[in-house]
């Protein structure tokens, strides 16, 4: 050996399962740590860029490109993170694997050089749905009993997994599926939270009347279909799927925003708000984000009856923050496979 090899730790989803990512307590910790990071300006976040099979279908099939810094004194955390997310949606229906699958490279801060590749396609799934619960502790009415849910996918479970956490007198859970045996099995999958669960025949449905909204579908830019009157005065919504709310839900005179990033709302197609301010069909609105509801710098709902719409486009701090906690569990328990990336680089 010359000393100068690098190796490269390969962190296979079983080993993740290993370090914890499928509890939602684990990954939620480090994501309400990440977001803190994030409000002390102690990250830097590129914006998530979308390669699409097919141009302008953006539900189809695509590769999301995301990469971040983390440089927190606080956190012990020095870290660069690259996440590549590819997915289509026909995986489940032709090949029975699921829908995307996600790598996180880590990258050393003082030599660049890698440091490991973790499988992030569980930790991708369990952060969504805890920015989503994490935006309906923020923003949500603390008495909130009904969880209306659009899709019965894994991301709704974790959506409401998260919310499960902070929402503490939710009584009945409404479900909405073009497949509605999906539905059903999604019911009795999460009986054990002791929820009243309905399944119901319509979007409509679900979503009028409920206190608590996270709409998981599969719609793309031009189907919007959520009706501003399907909205409950003091309700919140999580469009974890982006486009389901049409326009004049975003015009409604008692709507406030939240998001997890507000530097969302300078990329066109991160959502229909993003949308609407960049086509200039509204002025860029005051959107409060959720570091800052943590950090204490800004509150979170101020009006029982105002209707939240939140944004959870998904920051990858929140990944690098997970995979890096994975990292270093694994270098602990002695799990993972090195790879060399050489044994003595060329030279050339």
């Amino acid at each position: 050996m010359s000393g100068k090899e690098n190796k490269v730790l390969w962190i296979s989803q079983e080993e993740a399962i290993q370090c914890g990512v499928l509890d939602m307590n684990f990954i939620m910790d480090n994501v309400i740590r990440a977001n803190k990071m994030l409000g002390r300006g102690e990250t830097i976040e590129i914006p998530l860029f979308h390669m699409m099979w097919e141009e302008g279908k953006h539900a189809g099939k695509r590769v999301g490109l995301h990469a971040c810094v983390i440089n927190s004194d606080q956190e012990n955390i020095h870290v660069a993170g690259v996440k590549a997310i590819p997915s289509n949606p026909l995986n489940p229906r032709k090949l029975g694997k699921p829908r995307s699958n996600g790598l996180v490279t880590l990258y050393d801060e003082d030599s660049g050089y890698p440091l490991a590749v973790v499988d992030d396609t569980l930790i991708s799934g369990m952060r969504t749905g805890a920015g989503s619960g994490l935006g309906a502790k923020c923003f949500a009415r603390e008495d909130s009993e009904v969880v209306g849910l659009i899709g019965s996918g894994v991301i709704a479970g974790y959506c409401l997994e998260a919310t499960a956490m902070f929402m503490k007198h939710i009584k009945k859970v409404k479900i909405y599926d073009l497949v509605r045996e999906n539905a059903e099995r999604f019911c009795k999958k999460f009986a054990y939270l002791g929820y009243q669960f309905e399944v119901v025949d319509s979007a409509e449905a679900a979503i009028r009347d409920s206190d608590i909204v996270h709409t998981c579908s599969l719609v793309d830019v031009g189907e919007e279909y959520v009706e501003p009157d399907w909205l409950k005065p003091g309700s919140f919504h999580s469009y974890v799927s982006q486009y389901d709310y049409k326009e004049a839900c975003h015009l409604l005179p008692n709507v406030k925003f939240g998001m997890d990033w507000t530097e969302r709302l300078n990329d066109r197609d991160s959502c229909t708000l993003a949308n609407m301010v960049l086509d200039g069909k509204m002025d860029r609105p005051d959107v409060t984000q959720v570091s800052d509801v943590l950090l204490g710098k800004r509150p979170g709902r101020t009006n029982p009856d105002d209707i939240y719409l939140f944004g959870t486009i998904g920051i990858v701090i929140t990944d690098t923050t997970n995979c890096y906690k994975v990292y270093q569990q694994c270098l602990e328990k002695g799990l993972g496979t090195w790879v060399y990336q050489w044994h003595e680089p060329a030279k050339v």
